[in-house]
């Protein structure tokens, strides 16, 4: 901790004073629609999902960069951070880089996708979940239930959330009638989108590309669990995860440390975006978006300085879609059970021929 302590020091230093306005720095910092693009950079291939065959339960091994694999002993399945990167440097192993762009990747129908998630294929919901559901969340964070029987309802999803804990109300405040009367959030896209009471629009109403994020960021305490189920879609969309430990591989422990301290704004006053990355088992609460908005409103930034934008910029630098841990293309009938203080999603932009009446259910337990 001292050494990391010393490396935050230094990165404070070297951003230079730090009496200068919020508003001036966060223009510098390149958040913004130019941050997506339509093209696949150049980098490494990535591998093809594979045909899960019926009945099964599917635990692929998780896409971790072979310089933190390294730094990790043998018969230990997952890494500890930004501790763990120092405990590398120490062993002489080189520490992860990351030079990509933070921006949106629009994935054809011929670009190759990473790993399809952990699925559990066949049954009820119910049954899937017992059968490899709940261990597939604990070790990956998420879990990909498909093929299972019953139509994709409101009440099929209300069930199994049932046995994973007590739903909660969405807290984006819409009509509390139609289709998100109660615990139930329907996202379908729309041309011009929805917004919320403040007047920010709200992302996954519309077409656009959707950054690596977190939901419910502006809650006093974000749900435990996400459960998204897909009633109707085109199929041409692309769902993208990372569980945090391996995007926390990615930063420099100053970075770490920054992305620590509660300053970055909310709706209701402050947070920190990483915690517990010392004890091996980080969490996350994040979203870019919201976050833009209030530093454009200037709500809530009285504690930010230039270390923590700085340290917010290499963060969304790092969240890119070509180095996404999982990515599938869901179906109809598909569920995604999600941790959502472990594992980041996004999804491409949508085709507006295709998947104009994309419908999702999504329900948030505690």
């Amino acid at each position: 901790m001292t050494a990391c302590l010393a490396a935050a020091n230094a990165y404070a230093r070297a951003s230079g004073p730090r009496d200068e306005s919020v508003d001036l720095v966060a223009s510098r910092i390149g958040f913004g629609s130019s941050a997506v693009s339509k093209t696949r950079p150049a980098g490494r291939r990535l591998r093809r999902s594979s045909q899960s065959p019926p009945t099964s339960v599917v635990f692929p091994e998780a896409s971790i960069p072979s310089t933190v694999t390294a730094s990790v002993s043998a018969g230990q399945s997952r890494m500890g951070g930004c501790s763990h990167m120092m405990r590398a440097k120490r062993a002489g192993v080189s520490p992860l880089t990351w030079r990509s762009p933070g921006r949106i990747v629009i994935v054809t129908d011929s670009a190759p996708l990473p790993l399809e998630p952990p699925a559990v294929i066949g049954g009820t919901l119910e049954e899937a979940w017992v059968r490899g559901g709940s261990a597939a969340v604990q070790g990956h964070g998420l879990v990909l239930l498909r093929d299972t029987d019953g139509e994709p309802t409101s009440e099929r999803l209300r069930t199994l959330a049932d046995r994973l804990g007590p739903a909660r109300r969405s807290v984006l405040d819409l009509d509390s009638e139609g289709d998100n009367a109660g615990d139930l959030h329907v996202v379908a896209p729309s041309e011009h989108g929805q917004h919320d009471s403040r007047g920010v629009l709200i992302l996954s109403s519309t077409f656009e590309p959707i950054r690596f994020h977190t939901d419910a960021y502006n809650a006093e305490r974000p749900p435990r669990l996400v459960l998204l189920q897909i009633e109707s879609s085109g199929e041409s969309v692309v769902s993208y995860f990372l569980h945090v430990r391996l995007l926390v591989a990615r930063l420099a422990p100053a970075i770490c440390i920054a992305l620590g301290e509660s300053v970055y704004p909310t709706v209701i006053g402050r947070t920190a975006i990483l915690s517990d990355v010392d004890e091996g088992d980080p969490r996350i609460r994040l979203n870019l978006h919201e976050i833009e908005n209030h530093l454009e409103l200037k709500s809530n930034i009285d504690l930010l300085d230039r270390t923590h934008l700085g340290a917010l910029q290499r963060l969304a630098r790092s969240l890119h879609t070509d180095g996404a841990q999982f990515a599938v293309r869901l179906r109809v009938g598909d569920v995604v059970v999600l941790d959502n203080r472990r594992v980041l999603h996004a999804r491409s932009q949508l085709s507006r021929a295709e998947e104009s009446g994309r419908r999702v259910h999504r329900l948030w337990v505690d």
